[in-house]
């Protein structure tokens, strides 16, 4: 019986660092490079310069969300001053069997505020 409770009460203290590593919980910043999606976003270039690296991954990462969340689900971001959403607005079925969604990436801190279309296809298991 203490055997088992102390492997178990070992493999909770080895799981709790692992978790907070994959959730990025723990305090940790980002500093992934811009173009770590395998796709082309509205928010690479010059917008993204002009936001700065930080803030274009937290619109990225919301993006990349708001592809596979429910259509219409605003899905906000949020960094330091600058904030925004992404909603996708439509999903269409292709010929060749490709699913794509077109979505509104909405820039909310800019006065007015910067919208953004685009959309993107899953093929081969990413969006691109």
């Amino acid at each position: 019986m203490r055997h088992t409770l102390f492997n178990a009460l070992f493999a909770l203290i080895l799981m709790i660092p692992l978790f907070a590593l994959l959730t990025g919980c723990g305090g940790a910043k980002k500093t992934l490079p811009l173009g770590r999606y395998d796709y082309y976003s509205p928010l690479h270039g010059d917008l993204a310069k002009k936001m700065g690296q930080l803030a274009a991954i937290e619109a990225i990462d919301a993006e990349y969300e708001a592809l596979i969340a429910p259509l219409n689900r605003k899905v906000y971001w949020r960094y330091k001053t600058l904030q925004g959403y992404v909603v996708a607005i439509r999903e269409t079925s292709e010929a060749d069997g490709l699913i794509c969604r077109e979505f509104t990436h909405v820039i909310t801190s800019d006065d007015p505020p910067t919208r953004l279309f685009s959309g993107k296809c899953m093929k081969e298991g990413y969006w691109r």
